[in-house]
C-alpha cells in the first residue's frame, strides 16, 4: 500500500499483531464497511498468504479507520461474529487478507486448512531414519506444497472435527498454530497414538518445525495506517481507487450504496437488476454503476465529479435511479444503432454516454439523430474529452440541451474544424479515442469485405441483444505501395484489412494482390471504399462532412 498517498489524512502508523487483529474480529470490534464486496479469494491465494505468514515475510499493510464512521454502516467479516457496539477499527484496505487468515486460523470458513506432514520430505526422512542429524533445515516450498484445504463437511466427517487425521495422513490443522498451548496439546495427542515405534521422534520433529517456522504466526505483525473516523467520503473513495489489491474498484459507487441503504431499498440489488433488464449497461460497464449516478449528478448538480455524486441525497438517488438507468441505456442504444459503437472497446469516450444519458431524460434521442450524430463524430475525431473531461461533459450537455430543447427545425450548426493531422497520426496507443472512432466509422459506414462479402460487424449492429456475437475478423496484409497517392487512412490507423469470416475460414488467405485483382473490379472498389481504402483519406473527410464535421486536410503525409 502506498502510504504516501494518504499520509495527510492518517492520524498515526502503528503495528498490530495478527493475534490481536483476530481477537478483535472474534469480539466484533474489527469490522468492515457495509459497502465492501464479498470475500473472493481462492484456495491458492490463501495458501500463498499462509506461507508468507509462516515465513515471517511482509504481507502488505492495512488501512484502518478508528471508531465508528459517520458516513456508512458496518458489517462483520464473513464467518465472523456480529459486531457488538461501536467498533474499535473499520478495515478499509485488507479485507481479503484478514478474512483469509481469520477463516484459516479460526477454522470458521467453508474450508478447513491444514498441513499434510507426509508431504514434507525432511520430516518424512527424519521419521524414517531417526539417526539423521538432530536439526532439520525446513524448505519453504515444501511447506507451501503441504498446505491443503478440505470442505468443512468432509473434514468433520472424516477427521473428527479438526483433530489429527490418523488413518490416512498426518494433518496439522492451521487452527492450532496461533496459540502454543493448542499446538503442543495437538502434538502430544498425535505422539501418543503410537504411529511410530519411537513416538518421541515424531514429537521432537514436530517441535522443531513449530519453533523454526510455524510458531512465527503468534508474533506476526501488520503495519497499519489508522485514520480518524471524520475523514471525508470523497477521500475514502480516492483511497479505495488507488489502494485496492483485489482488482475490484471500490469507490464512490460503493459509498453511495452504504449511504442510501434501507431495509426496503438496496442500491447494490437495484444495480444487479439493472444489469439484467438492460443488457447494454451490463455489456459496456459490467459491475460499475457510476455512470447512472453521474447522470443523476449531471442533471441535478451540473457536475459529474466524485464529490457531486457523493453529495446526492439518498431520496434523490432512490427516486431517480430507475429513470437514470433507462436514460443510460437509451444513450448506449443510440451509440450502438446509429454511431457504430458495437463494443465498449470501440467507445471513444465514456463521457459521451453521460451526455446522451442526461439528454435522454428530457428528449427523445431518436428525434434528433442527425444532430447528435454530428456531435458524436465532432467530439470523437476532435478529441473533445481528452482534457478536462468532467468540465467538458457539463458544457457539452448544456449546449446540446439548449439546441435540442429549442422549438425550431434542424439547421446545420457551425462547428470547429478538427485536425486532419490528428486523424492521420492516430494509433491504438496514440490518440486512442480517434482510433476507436475510426472503428465506429467503419461500422456506421457499412464496411464490407474486399471480396464483396458482408462483414460480421454489420450483423452485430443489428443484433444488439447478442453480446457474445463475433463481429470482426482482422488480418494483417502487406501495405499497398503507391508513391503517387498518400497512404490509406485505414492502413495508417489500423494496419489491418477487415475480412468476413467466410474469407478466411477453411482455406489459406489469398495475397492482397489476388483479392484486389479478382473481377469484377467494381465490387472490389466498392468494398475498398467502404473501408476508406484506395480512395484514401479524402473519402473519410467527405463522409464526415455529411454530418457537418469539417476536417482541415492540410496534413504532413511524411509522418
Amino acid at each position: 500500500m502506498r502510504v504516501d498517498l494518504i499520509r495527510p489524512l492518517a492520524s498515526r502508523v502503528q503495528l498490530h499483531s495478527l493475534t490481536e487483529l483476530l481477537y478483535l474480529i472474534d469480539d466484533g470490534k474489527l469490522v468492515l464497511p457495509e459497502f465492501q464486496r464479498e470475500y473472493l479469494w481462492a484456495e491458492a491465494d490463501v495458501r500463498s498468504l499462509l506461507v508468507t505468514v509462516f515465513r515471517g515475510w511482509p504481507a502488505g499493510s492495512l488501512l484502518l479507520m478508528e471508531g465508528e464512521p459517520a458516513q456508512f454502516a458496518v458489517r462483520s467479516f464473513e464467518s465472523g461474529p456480529t459486531p457488538v457496539g461501536p467498533p474499535r477499527y473499520v478495515v478499509l484496505d485488507g479485507q481479503q487478507r484478514l478474512t483469509a487468515l481469520f477463516q484459516a486460523f479460526r477454522a470458521s470458513g467453508p474450508d478447513v486448512y491444514a498441513i499434510d506432514l507426509t508431504r514434507i520430505p525432511e520430516l518424512a526422512a527424519a521419521l524414517a531414519d531417526p539417526s539423521d542429524a538432530e536439526t532439520i533445515s525446513w524448505d519453504i516450498e515444501d511447506i507451501e506444497q503441504a498446505v491443503v484445504a478440505f470442505p468443512r463437511r468432509q473434514w468433520e466427517r472424516k477427521y473428527r472435527s479438526g483433530r489429527a487425521a490418523i488413518h490416512d495422513a498426518l494433518l496439522l490443522p492451521t487452527a492450532v498454530l496461533l496459540d502454543p498451548a493448542d499446538f503442543y496439546r495437538w502434538r502430544d495427542e498425535v505422539s501418543g497414538m503410537q504411529l511410530l515405534p519411537r513416538p518421541e521422534i515424531l514429537a521432537s520433529r514436530l517441535t522443531e518445525l513449530y519453533r523454526q517456522m510455524l510458531g512465527g504466526v503468534q508474533s506476526y505483525q501488520f503495519p497499519c495506517v489508522v485514520l480518524e473516523s471524520s475523514v471525508e467520503p470523497s477521500a475514502i473513495a480516492r483511497i479505495f481507487e488507488r489502494l485496492n489489491r483485489t482488482g475490484l474498484r471500490l469507490g464512490v459507487f460503493d459509498l453511495v450504496v452504504a449511504r442510501t441503504y434501507e431495509r426496503s431499498w438496496n442500491l447494490r440489488g437495484e444495480f444487479d437488476r439493472v444489469r439484467v433488464d438492460y443488457p447494454l449497461i451490463d455489456r459496456f460497464f459490467g459491475d460499475d454503476g457510476m455512470p447512472i449516478l453521474q447522470v443523476l449528478a449531471l442533471v441535478n448538480r451540473r457536475n459529474v465529479r466524485q464529490a457531486a455524486v457523493l453529495d446526492l441525497e439518498p431520496g434523490l438517488v432512490q427516486d431517480g435511479w430507475e429513470a437514470a438507468a433507462g436514460a443510460v441505456d437509451a444513450g448506449l442504444r443510440f451509440l450502438v444503432t446509429t454511431c457504430g459503437v458495437i463494443s465498449h472497446q470501440w467507445l471513444p469516450y465514456r463521457s459521451q454516454v453521460l451526455v446522451l444519458g442526461a439528454l435522454s431524460l428530457e428528449v427523445d434521442l431518436s428525434q434528433h439523430t442527425h444532430r447528435l450524430q454530428e456531435w458524436f463524430w465532432q467530439s470523437s475525431f476532435g478529441t473533445a474529452f481528452d482534457v478536462a473531461a468532467n468540465t467538458r461533459v457539463v458544457s457539452e450537455y448544456e449546449a446540446l440541451r439548449g439546441r435540442l430543447m429549442a422549438s425550431r427545425p434542424y439547421a446545420a450548426e457551425t462547428v470547429e474544424e478538427i485536425s486532419g493531422q490528428t486523424i492521420w497520426s492516430a494509433t491504438r496507443r496514440r490518440s486512442s479515442a480517434v482510433w476507436r472512432a475510426f472503428l465506429c466509422a467503419l461500422a456506421a459506414h457499412g464496411a464490407t469485405d474486399p471480396t464483396g462479402a458482408e462483414l460480421d460487424l454489420a450483423t452485430a449492429r443489428r443484433t444488439l441483444e447478442d453480446p457474445g456475437h463475433t463481429f470482426v475478423i482482422e488480418h494483417l496484409f502487406p501495405r499497398v505501395a503507391d508513391p503517387t497517392v498518400p497512404e490509406s487512412i485505414h492502413l495508417r490507423a489500423l494496419n489491418v484489412i477487415l475480412l468476413a469470416r467466410e474469407t478466411v475460414t477453411g482455406r489459406r488467405v489469398e495475397p492482397w494482390e489476388a483479392i484486389v485483382s479478382r473481377p469484377p473490379e467494381q465490387t472490389v472498389d466498392t468494398a475498398l471504399a467502404s473501408q476508406f481504402l484506395r480512395s484514401r483519406f479524402e473519402l473519410l473527410c467527405a463522409w464526415l462532412s455529411t454530418y457537418g464535421v469539417v476536417v482541415n486536410r492540410d496534413i504532413d503525409t511524411s509522418i
